[in-house]
């Protein structure tokens, strides 16, 4: 009977035993929880033993993902920069003609024509040519007769030249005229009532001048009614100043 009891004792102290070193190499390797430094203990355990497949885990150690019941909120577009449109830029008056020094010759080289001629050789572009020796005359008794010069722009006029070629043998003669200005070649004003010009041969020159009201044209036009030596008009050059 003693010795039965004997044997269960030793039986117990040896299960006994058993018991502490499993529970001790439990918690050694980490599988019970001894405080609040036990899974980090088991995570290091396992890091070190280079298997953390089967790392046991407790749900509490596992925190919960926070989740927000508000969409996040979208950045807001930043404000798109616009150019300002540009001012109209402010426009200039539009220029007045100038009118050219007084000693140049707006008629010269500029296109003229004639109600008439005597021969093309007396043509109505020689009045403008710039040689007091060639000239324009109408056809006989064809009076009246006009000679209009086409100055190419509108300038403000003063001053009409009107030459005969200079020589000797031409003799004194008076031509009677009127002097009209257009601005479209189509309607024309008086500048300068009809009026009678005598052309003496003086000084080599056989030529008048008609002062006129300072007036702005591109078209001027010579109108002949009368010629005292012949029934034509004659002019080798026109010259017009402003």
């Amino acid at each position: 009977m003693s010795h039965h009891r004997a044997e269960l004792l030793r039986r117990s102290k040896a299960a006994i035993l058993m018991l502490v070193i499993g529970v001790a190499l439990m918690i050694s390797a980490g599988y019970v929880r001894t405080g609040t430094g036990a899974p980090a203990d088991r995570a290091a355990a396992a890091e070190r033993s280079g298997d953390t497949d089967d790392v046991w885990s407790d749900p509490t150690d596992v925190p919960t993902p926070q989740t927000s019941s508000s969409p996040p909120a979208s950045p807001s577009p930043s404000p798109s920069m616009t150019s300002p449109s540009p001012s109209p830029a402010p426009t200039s008056p539009s220029a007045s003609p100038t009118a050219p020094a007084p000693s140049v010759n707006l008629a010269l080289h500029r296109p003229a024509t004639a109600t008439s001629e005597v021969r093309t050789a007396n043509g109505a572009s020689y009045a403008t040519d710039g040689n007091a020796s060639t000239f324009w005359e109408g056809a006989n008794h064809g009076l009246p007769q006009n000679l209009t010069i086409d100055l190419q722009g509108s300038y403000p006029v003063t001053r009409v030249v009107i030459k005969l070629p200079p020589l000797a043998n031409w003799p004194a003669r008076t031509q009677t005229l009127s002097v009209l200005g257009s601005t479209n070649g189509t309607t024309f004003t008086t500048v300068k009532g009809s009026a009678a010009y005598a052309f003496g041969f003086t000084g080599g020159k056989h030529e008048v001048t008609i002062t006129v009201p300072r007036s702005t044209v591109r078209y001027l036009r010579l109108a002949f009614t009368g010629n005292s030596t012949w029934d034509a008009g004659q002019a080798s050059e026109v010259e017009i100043y402003s």
